[in-house]
């Protein structure tokens, strides 16, 4: 069940970065992921990065290499026609421009190729509705179903969906050269910081405090800060 949260946000967070390095909006290929990968996750729809479907019949598997080892014995059996990751990549059609199976069901990589593929069809066809039929399929028959389910998804909650859990983990400061020490604010007249090696932690507002003698400046969590606040000469 955990493995399961934790990759419930694959596809999304690949997603977000795939909307930055194309065109395409961030809505279409999360709309897109939806309906080709979709499936319920702690009772959330979420796109699953470990999706096949084998000539229409889908399989969700548990990890990378349990939808490696299946999609590898498809192909060996000779099928061509599996749809693979979240945005479901045809391996007859799309497999040749990756380096491997592994490449192929890599989120980064998947949602990506998508992304530029996407793009390619909206400078052949000059709008994102015909661009996401022809990601299906360029038979009417077909992409005009697909958009129909397409059009019927709402414009999901992207911000809400992907993790944005802060580093934990101490950023080490390196200590300035002499020559290239501040100065301090004037608050502080005419005395200078010293070059000192500290660490600061990357969660809540922080501030520059340091000993009245000014010889240990370091960076703290405002919350935690208890001294008496300074006063500007003239207040």
């Amino acid at each position: 069940l955990y493995a399961a949260v934790e990759d419930s946000s694959i596809c999304d967070e690949s997603i977000a970065v795939a909307a930055q390095e194309s065109t395409v909006p961030r809505a279409v290929l999360m709309k897109i992921a939806r309906l080709e990968s979709g499936r319920k996750v702690n009772k959330k729809f979420v796109s699953w990065p470990w999706t096949l479907n084998n000539g229409g019949r889908g399989y969700f598997l548990n990890s990378k290499a349990d939808a490696l080892d299946l999609l590898t014995k498809l192909s060996n059996s000779g099928k061509t026609n599996v749809d693979v990751g979240c945005m479901q990549l045809n391996i007859k059609w799309h497999a040749k421009y990756f380096s491997n199976f592994s490449e192929m069901l890599s989120p980064a990589h998947n949602t990506l190729y998508a992304a530029k593929y996407l793009e390619q069809l909206y400078k052949e066809t000059g709008s994102w509705r015909k661009a996401v039929k022809y990601y299906h399929s360029r038979n009417p028959k077909y992409n005009e179903r697909y958009y129909a389910k397409f059009s019927e998804l709402p414009n999901f909650d992207t911000i809400a969906m992907i993790r944005t859990k802060p580093s934990r983990r101490p950023m080490l400061i390196p200590p300035l050269a002499p020559e290239r020490a501040p100065e301090m604010p004037s608050v502080f007249g005419a005395a200078r910081a010293k070059s000192v090696l500290f660490w600061t932690v990357p969660q809540g507002p922080l501030v520059l405090t340091a000993q009245l003698d000014l010889s240990q400046p370091a960076f703290t969590d405002l919350r935690k800060f208890k001294g008496k606040p300074l006063l500007v000469a003239g207040q």
